[in-house]
């Protein structure tokens, strides 16, 4: 398969981070949340180490969107999937990650396909994974599922859309390198067999296991001085991208002005039952 893939972040979280976090997370929700993450109902295993393939070095940078203005908040949905050869791929884990123009940090709020929202556009209650599936059975470019988070998140403005499967996850695992823990070097197929043992119904376990590897992508991507435009170089060679030219405009405007990998890193939340909603007007 050739080279491809997106990029992604590092958890290091300080009293004043924390405090930060909240605040963000508390103008996109309209409230202020407590910090806390969901503990898992299960301790989990650091995957096996393997050998991983040497790392190619991306190249060619590429002419960005203009400079926002400092502060100006940006935000991509990132959607990923099973297997994007199938007519009718199975949606595993959906994200918004956002930073604010001048600051270091990125800001990822992960969603599980289980999250149950209702719209008015919907004739019913559905999950996030099923609001998906309509949103690409009508070809609306996921227009259902930025209704459905910004309905929670008003604070919100996405520029952009990014649908990944384990292919790609897989690509861009092996061209930085592998996953560096304390103790060993993981590969991309550890962390999805790692993924699948933990149980579908512990989705605290699950969100916690997400959190920790948009972490060690991060990393890795400050450890192989891969930038945000050289991410976007990367990008560009998705097939899905390739095939369309707004997604490649949107995705130009977020990465424009992305804080370098070795900033201080990531802000984790995960989507929490008890922000979904059943009704709406």
């Amino acid at each position: 398969m050739p080279l491809r893939r997106e990029s992604v972040l590092v958890l290091g979280l300080v009293t004043a981070t924390c405090a930060l976090a909240s605040v963000v997370f508390g103008v996109a929700t309209g409230s202020f949340l407590e910090p806390d993450l969901p503990k898992p109902t299960s301790t989990a295993a650091p995957p096996t180490a393997t050998s991983v393939a040497p790392t190619p070095t991306p190249t060619a940078l590429v002419a960005l969107a203009p400079a926002a203005q400092p502060g100006e908040q940006r935000s991509l949905l990132l959607i990923g999937v099973d297997d994007l050869g199938q007519s009718d791929p199975r949606m595993e884990g959906c994200w918004v990650i956002t930073y604010l123009v001048g600051m270091p940090q990125y800001y990822v709020i992960g969603f599980l396909p289980t999250a149950q929202f209702s719209l008015s556009s919907l004739s019913s209650s559905r999950s996030l994974a099923d609001i998906f599936s309509e949103d690409r059975r009508q070809q609306r470019g996921y227009q259902f599922m930025h209704d459905a988070i910004q309905s929670r998140l008003p604070g919100f403005t996405i520029q952009a859309d990014l649908i990944l499967d384990r292919a790609d996850l897989l690509d861009l695992i092996q061209n930085v390198g592998g996953l560096t823990t304390p103790t060993q070097t993981v590969s991309g197929i550890d962390v999805l067999e790692h993924y699948d043992s933990l149980r579908v119904d512990d989705s605290a376990s699950r969100m916690t296991y997400q959190g920790e590897v948009f972490a060690l992508i991060l990393a890795a991507l400050g450890r192989q001085n891969w930038t945000p435009a050289i991410v976007w170089d990367f990008v560009q060679q998705l097939p899905q991208v390739q095939a369309d030219t707004a997604a490649q405009g949107g995705l130009s405007e977020f990465i424009a002005d992305a804080p370098p990998f070795t900033s201080p890193g990531l802000v984790w939340r995960a989507f929490e039952p008890g922000l979904e909603i059943v009704s709406q007007p």
